[in-house]
């Protein structure tokens, strides 16, 4: 990495399995808090992005911002729900919010 104040990354993790996805995302909290810098980071993966992130910003299409604020804020069963058209349910876990799949799609939407 060259010195920025900003590091973009987009999907960085997706063809890694869990181990490596925690791996990477981890590596780029910690070098954030090292080197005081700002990581923007767009995955998919809505409970390894609640571990680390500071911020989430939840998409809707057509490219819309839903909502932005805490893990806490934001990954929700509501808003769960009404982007991706899935039932869940949110359990705490260490702090942050972690997501549990319902086995069958909402029908509808």
């Amino acid at each position: 990495m060259q010195e920025t104040e900003i590091l973009i990354l987009d999907e960085p993790t997706s063809n890694l399995d869990v181990r490596h996805q925690i791996f990477t995302t981890s590596l780029m909290h910690e070098i954030a808090v090292a080197k005081g810098i700002i990581v923007i980071m767009i995955s998919h993966n809505l409970n390894i992005a609640s571990m680390f992130a500071d911020q989430v910003v939840l998409m809707e299409k057509p490219g819309r911002i839903r909502q932005v604020g805490t893990a806490e804020e934001v990954i929700t069963s509501k808003n769960i729900s009404e982007v991706y058209n899935v039932g869940c349910d949110i359990v705490m876990h260490k702090g942050r919010p972690a997501m549990l799949l319902d086995d069958v799609l909402h029908r509808g939407g």
